[in-house]
């Protein structure tokens, strides 16, 4: 026959004379005894207790009293048949017999706690007849969740399913929290920090240094980051990377989840993997207008990059030549135009010049008129 008593704290679910499962819930502490304690202990009783904290809590247990009969096995002490026993998720966290005043090899210490893992445990004692049995206590004991969070990260065993805090994980009774450094923002999701210092930056000077939010160590997640260097008409962006370069790239897919693009003179270049732009070489981008966007998931980000970049005159890309039948007068020393040089043109006698004789490279890097010709009279 089976009889449920059911009060507010607790449950006691009756099986059959000798064995008994009681439910302890909703306490922060409490405790439990052996039958008829403290005199003898009933003769083959088999009782369980389970007890229940809050979410976000767990479990620590001590014995105050704890006698219970060992028997010899070979010589040896045994708790096979007369014992008090405690799992957790059917992992046995202990098996005791004998006395805690008398400090026998089975019993538990006299100030010894066992503490769980998470919010619930079972104890089961069975026992043939004992002197006194047992007085068991425990108390509800907050989860350092931030302890068993860093704990995960630090053996990469991180899920997204499952995320870490990634600045300062701040533990509370029963639950934790996420905060973030100076210039990144909690996301929805409580957990990761995402920089705010790297959105919509607009870079005027004539140079500066431009690097991933935290480099060189990782960078931030879920990172949306852009840079306009604007520079004086004229002028032309030249960009040189760090060699130490690393973003996340998919084996298959290439830069699928983390990608870096740099939009100038209506093109677009995108960087991924482990090898800088150019090879940390200095490069030339020819505009006063260059665009830099970053982008992460929420992955584990990499080492990130960093460049330097300063200015040089526009160049006007298109060679001019020695007209058929003329000259051209110009100071080509440099082996290029750039910007606000002048080139002047003549023709042979017999032959007139057709167009401007003057030609000069104007701030966007083209001419401001078509090559002349000459033509006979």
């Amino acid at each position: 026959m089976r009889i449920s008593i059911c009060f507010a704290i607790f449950c006691l679910l009756v099986f059959d004379s000798n064995t008994a499962v009681q439910i302890l819930r909703g306490r922060t502490y409490g405790q439990f005894k052996s039958s008829n304690y403290p005199l003898p202990y009933e003769n083959h009783s088999e009782k369980e207790w389970r007890i229940i904290v809050r979410e976000g809590f767990k479990i620590r247990l001590r014995f105050t009293t704890f006698n219970l009969k060992e028997l010899q096995n070979d010589g040896e002490r045994d708790c096979t048949y007369n014992f008090f026993e405690i799992t957790e998720r059917n992992n046995n966290v202990g098996r005791f017999c004998g006395n805690l005043l008398l400090q026998t090899m089975k019993a538990p210490k006299p100030s010894q706690w066992f503490h769980t893992v998470g919010n619930t445990v079972n104890v089961k004692s069975n026992d043939g007849i004992s002197p006194t049995g047992f007085h068991a206590h425990y108390v509800e004991e907050d989860i350092d969740e931030c302890d068993t969070l860093q704990k995960k990260k630090f053996n990469n065993l991180e899920r997204s399913d499952k995320l870490t805090c990634d600045h300062f994980c701040n533990n509370v009774p029963g639950s934790y929290y996420c905060s973030c450094r100076t210039g990144f923002f909690l996301h929805k999701n409580n957990h990761t920090c995402i920089a705010t210092f790297c959105e919509n930056q607009v870079l005027t000077a004539d140079e500066g240094v431009i690097e991933s939010p935290e480099y060189p160590q990782p960078y931030a997640k879920l990172s949306n980051c852009t840079w306009d260097i604007r520079v004086q008409d004229g002028l032309s962006v030249r960009i040189k990377f760090d060699t130490r370069f690393e973003i996340e790239e998919h084996i298959e897919q290439g830069c699928t989840n983390d990608i870096l693009i740099l939009t100038y003179n209506d093109r677009e270049d995108s960087y991924c993997g482990t090898t800088a732009p150019d090879q940390g070489a200095a490069k030339d981008m020819n505009t006063n207008n260059v665009r830099i966007k970053f982008t992460s998931d929420i992955s584990e980000g990499k080492m990130g990059f960093k460049f330097t970049y300063d200015t040089s005159r526009i160049r006007c890309l298109k060679t001019l030549g020695v007209p058929s039948n003329g000259q051209i007068l110009r100071d080509f020393s440099k082996g290029y135009h750039e910007f606000e040089d002048v080139v002047d043109f003549i023709c042979n006698r017999g032959y007139d010049l057709i167009g401007e004789k003057k030609l000069q490279c104007h701030s966007n890097g083209t001419w401001n008129h078509e090559q002349p010709v000459c033509r006979i009279k």
